[in-house]
């Protein structure tokens, strides 16, 4: 999809392509990285940064920030290749496609996604290319800010956080999360834009309730606890009817901590998209 995280798709792979060795310099900088994030490693109630590249994923600042494509000595990595930049590289290094993934530590499950570059689309505008970071911001989820403008198009549904539907629940063990956990919580009084009122559709961005998440290697809309204060995101894993039509069980990915009862929710389609994108020339 056009929104989805930006990659590169050719037909030799970017490894092929940028080169296997390259010389390591990280082993400092990623010890005082580790040892300053063991603390919030361990107890994750509010992420710092936005879903899905937080600790809800097992994803922190280093998993992308000791990545040697940092410490290139050339943009291109000595390739000429306009597509080939340290940006894209990191991005690639889980988004490439499946058969050009590197296995490693850092490397963690995520949709594979194409450049929007000549090389995926054509020549007849001549030679260009974009970066990943062009349009996306793995940060953040920046077209929250579109909510305080637009809201009555932006939110693809809500509704009201009801505990006497069902408590907060987090449960570190739940195997939905991953291996980083599940939280629980009731919901009711849902409403929204034509086609996202069910729920129950709400664990697939697609809306495709039939194609399970392992076989499209989608992840769930985005759950905005507070939809006033929309600080804090989380991805939608399944949600299960509790009173047909009325109230759900709605889980998601990682520690949620922060909503409120009687609350209204807020959920969006995410794309970690920027509100405004430079093209090349």
């Amino acid at each position: 999809m056009g929104t989805e995280i930006v990659g590169l798709s050719k037909d030799l792979s970017f490894k092929q392509r940028t080169g296997e060795s390259m010389i390591k310099r990280m082993a400092v900088f990623t010890v005082l990285v580790v040892a300053a994030f063991i603390g919030s490693a361990t107890v994750a109630q509010a992420y710092p940064v936005d879903s899905p590249h937080n600790e809800s994923n097992g994803i922190y600042c280093f998993t992308c920030h000791n990545n040697m494509a940092w410490y290139w000595s050339d943009p291109n990595n000595n390739t000429g290749d306009i597509d080939v930049t340290t940006r894209n590289a990191i991005c690639l290094s889980c988004h490439d496609d499946p058969a050009n993934i590197v296995p490693g530590p850092n490397v963690k499950e995520a949709p594979p996604s194409h450049l929007h570059a000549s090389s995926s689309t054509s020549e007849s505008k001549g030679v260009w290319s974009t970066q990943c970071t062009s349009c996306h911001d793995p940060h953040s989820q920046p077209q929250l800010d579109w909510a305080t403008t637009d809201p009555a198009d932006f939110w693809l549904a809500d509704g009201d956080v009801d505990f006497n539907v069902g408590a907060q629940t987090y449960n570190s063990g739940d195997s939905d999360g991953g291996g980083y956990g599940a939280t629980t919580v009731g919901i009711a009084f849902v409403s929204g834009l034509p086609g996202w009122t069910d729920p129950l559709t709400w664990g697939s961005k697609g809306g495709l309730i039939k194609i399970a998440r392992a076989q499209d290697n989608s992840r769930g809309l985005i759950f905005v606890p507070n939809k006033s204060v929309p600080t804090e995101t989380f991805e939608i894993l399944n949600v299960v009817e509790d009173i047909p039509g009325f109230s759900y069980i709605l889980k998601v990915k990682g520690q949620m901590a922060s909503a409120q009862d009687l609350v209204q929710f807020g959920v969006f389609y995410g794309a970690n998209l920027k509100a405004s994108v430079v093209s090349p020339a």
